[in-house]
């Protein structure tokens, strides 16, 4: 029977590809390998795990509920083992992988990380920019060691995520902007109902400022506006609003950032309670290690 300390990199990729794939066949071309020797590793992943971890039907092959979460725990391993690489190759420069929404870059993450680098002079960081539950999907599978981010929609099932902590390092509301010679910015207390005539800049169906717009309206007994023009980055959306004299929504901080300059100002408009909480997050065991401890403590640290 084969034991757990025998695997190696290449039988966590033969699972991940015949997720991927759904065949053996197209599994072996992938990795460039034989079909038996993709069904041999098979065969001693499941007597290593004690149980079946594929089920063969007419079109391929597909995990088990075993085989399913199983790969969620190697997928994280071989990410593990990618940035071991990683650090071994660079001891004296250590590599930590940060997920960030856009909106914490205006200020929260290149605070902590001028922090983290008065700490540790030679620590390198790769930023990634993305959606929240992409944020969370990719530390998730190990593909990050650490997010900047709102708390995962139930859509994204945060029951998923064990294994991971996760601590609020600020405040993050959204806010409707109109520039200031538009005759919304006129209204001294504008109400939804006052703002469904007009055109609006929205963010992609799909993110968290988008849902939380659409859901404020439908609890208002209104039909969301549909946007007059679709925009994923909240600094393009302000500037566009200020081009082309147009309503949107983005984060506070952004339009503090850009009020001035674009002559734009937010709405004193009375929205209902948001889950305004932005979280660092990264898996309860890597705090273990120095670097990404470090970096924790940067961002729970007040600014000076």
């Amino acid at each position: 029977m084969a034991r757990l300390d025998q695997l190696r990199l290449r039988d966590l990729l033969v699972l991940e590809t015949i997720n991927a794939l759904g065949t053996l066949h197209a599994t072996a071309g992938q990795l460039h390998i034989s079909q038996p020797a993709v069904s041999q590793i098979v065969k001693g992943l499941e007597a290593a795990f004690g149980t079946a971890l594929l089920v063969r039907g007419q079109r391929g092959v597909a995990l088990t509920a075993a085989g399913r979460a199983a790969l969620d725990h190697l997928r994280v391993a071989r990410h593990a083992l990618e940035a071991a690489r990683t650090a071994a190759r660079a001891p004296q420069a250590p590599v930590l992988r940060l997920g960030t929404l856009p909106l914490a870059m205006l200020h929260r993450v290149p605070a902590a990380l001028g922090r983290l680098r008065e700490r540790l002079p030679g620590v390198r960081v790769r930023l990634v920019e993305s959606t929240v539950d992409a944020l969370w999907e990719q530390l998730h599978e190990g593909r990050m060691d650490a997010i900047v981010s709102r708390l995962p929609t139930p859509k994204a099932s945060r029951t998923r995520f064990t294994g991971i902590v996760h601590q609020t390092i600020g405040q993050e509301p959204i806010v409707l902007v109109a520039p200031r010679k538009h005759p919304a910015a006129r209204l001294r207390r504008p109400t939804l109902a006052d703002l469904t005539g007009y055109d609006w800049i929205l963010p992609n169906p799909e993110s968290f400022t988008r849902a939380t717009f659409d859901t404020h309206w439908l609890k208002a007994g209104l039909v969301p506006p549909a946007p007059a023009m679709t925009c994923a980055a909240f600094h393009s959306s302000l500037h566009l609003a200020a081009r082309v004299s147009m309503l949107t929504v983005v984060p506070a901080s952004a339009v503090a950032l850009y009020a001035r300059s674009l002559d734009l100002a937010a709405l004193r408009i009375d929205w209902p309670e948001q889950d305004a909480d932005i979280v660092f997050a990264c898996r309860e065991a890597s705090l273990s290690v120095p670097t990404l401890a470090a970096l924790r403590d940067s961002f729970l640290e007040d600014d000076r």
